[in-house]
């Protein structure tokens, strides 16, 4: 058990999962954006994962898809 004062990493993967569960599109697109700093392979099933569906039509959202060269 961790002592006062320890602190526990946090996956950011995992903080990612649970906005888009959430439908959080703020917090989602920050960790999408991480995701994108950190080259993380959260973002290769990014097009065609539904748990981003609501996300789609974000313009922040499309230019993400932009910059991992997943549109056309």
């Amino acid at each position: 058990m961790p002592r006062s004062g320890d602190h526990e990493q946090i996956d950011p993967q995992a903080l990612l999962w649970a906005y888009a569960g959430m439908r959080d599109k703020e917090h989602a697109l920050e960790g999408l954006q991480d995701a994108y700093i950190h080259h993380s392979t959260a973002l290769t099933s990014l097009k065609v994962e539904p748990a981003f569906d609501f996300l789609r039509d974000d313009p922040r959202f499309e230019e993400l898809l932009r910059r991992v060269n997943l549109v056309r």
